[in-house]
């Protein structure tokens, strides 16, 4: 394997969102020590995601290599699957389609991960950006939409209730591939289309922490979370409330 980040962006008719989110991979800052990978992942979209994604990654002259990989079964973990399995670096990256990367998230990561390798999955902070005014009542559930901080201190997240999100989410490429050479295979699809239904990242999480890993938050690592203004009405809210609380009985 080589030495630096596989990221992973998968999409689902992600076409309206995608010009930022590009940008912001295409200004990452990287060392000669290590390079990184662009892998879009079309989650069946039924609009032009993959023709946009190629078209932004030449016009904002990505310096890493990328390529466009199409996954017919849909939701979000079958997409993240497909990503690692067709990736070729030591750290896997995932970055959501309306994520936007600190340029420095790359060399952060790559310090933390080189320097403890006890480290499975690395997560960092959230800032909640919009096309509109959030509502008073945002802020005391922000965490519900993957936005803040993920832990009040940098280091282990010891409580095994506490998950990180897999907005920006680094893991470690031995660890996961450890978990599927043991049998492991999500048992939830996670976020398929339209659906709010999830839970794959704290699944995975989970996982990682029975195979001995440790799960780690640093506040180094920032990006921010594009929400439109129809995701923070109080209504979806509650809808995926109920619907997250339906997929932990699952688990």
């Amino acid at each position: 394997m080589k030495k630096g980040f596989s990221i992973i962006v998968c999409c689902y008719n992600s076409s309206e969102l995608l010009r930022e989110t590009i940008r912001s991979l295409c200004s990452l800052i990287y060392l000669k020590d290590f390079s990184a990978e662009i892998i879009i992942i079309d989650n069946a979209s039924t609009d032009n995601t993959a023709d946009i994604a190629s078209g932004l990654l030449k016009e904002f002259e990505s310096p890493f290599e990328f390529r466009i990989e199409y996954e017919s079964k849909q939701g979000l973990s079958f997409a993240r699957k497909k990503g690692i399995e067709v990736s070729g670096y030591d750290y896997i990256l995932f970055c959501d389609d309306d994520n936007r990367l600190d340029e420095n998230y790359l060399i952060n990561s790559f310090r933390l991960m080189e320097g403890k390798n006890e480290i499975g999955a690395l997560g960092g902070v959230s800032e909640p950006v919009s096309d509109i005014i959030f509502p008073d009542w945002f802020e005391d559930f922000k965490q519900s939409y993957s936005a803040g901080r993920q832990s009040e201190s940098n280091g282990e997240i010891i409580s095994e209730l506490h998950s990180l999100w897999g907005a920006g989410l680094v893991l470690r490429r031995t660890a996961i591939e450890g978990l599927y050479n043991n049998g492991f295979h999500s048992l939830l699809s996670d976020r398929t289309g339209s659906s709010l239904t999830s839970g794959g990242d704290t699944e995975l999480c989970y996982a990682l922490r029975l195979a001995g890993w440790k799960i780690w938050f640093d506040d180094s690592l920032k990006l921010k979370h594009f929400l439109p203004g129809k995701k923070t009405y109080l209504e979806l809210f509650k809808r995926a409330q109920q619907r997250f609380r339906q997929t932990e009985d699952k688990l």
